[in-house]
């Protein structure tokens, strides 16, 4: 097999894995301190999927209510996190998500934030909005 077919079919499983494992919606916000390349981004999406069942006391929505917003991020000790943003709705289309952040004051269980830490591979500081 020539590497030309070889590399196309390796494209087209790659793409096909990503509709496959690909929730709703996910959306890199611009200004972040670095850029996920796209295993960084499969990484959140497993550690996230594996939690939400039992997150909040199983109180979360399914997986795929869900459009995440994410942003590389870096502490002032240098340690790299993924800050995600996770909404049901919004009246705001894909290229203002792209620039700012969906904030909600309440909304319940259809918002949520939370960090994912690169080097020890967990979830931290969950925060799922209260009732109004």
């Amino acid at each position: 097999m020539n590497r030309l077919r070889l590399r196309w079919i390796i494209l087209v499983a790659s793409v096909s894995l990503v509709a496959a494992a690909a929730p709703s919606k996910w959306i890199e916000v611009n200004g972040g301190s670095w850029r996920l390349d796209l295993s960084m981004l499969f990484e959140v999406q497993a550690a996230l999927r594996s939690a939400l069942p039992t997150a909040d006391d199983g109180k979360l929505r399914k997986w795929d209510a869900y459009t995440y917003q994410y942003q590389g991020k870096s502490s002032v000790l240098g340690n790299r996190y993924v800050l995600v943003n996770a909404f049901c709705s919004t009246g705001r289309d894909d290229n203002q998500m792209r620039t700012e952040w969906v904030e909600v004051y309440d909304g319940g269980t259809c918002y949520f934030q939370v960090e994912y830490d690169l080097k020890t591979k967990q979830l931290r500081k969950l925060h799922v909005n209260g009732e109004a």
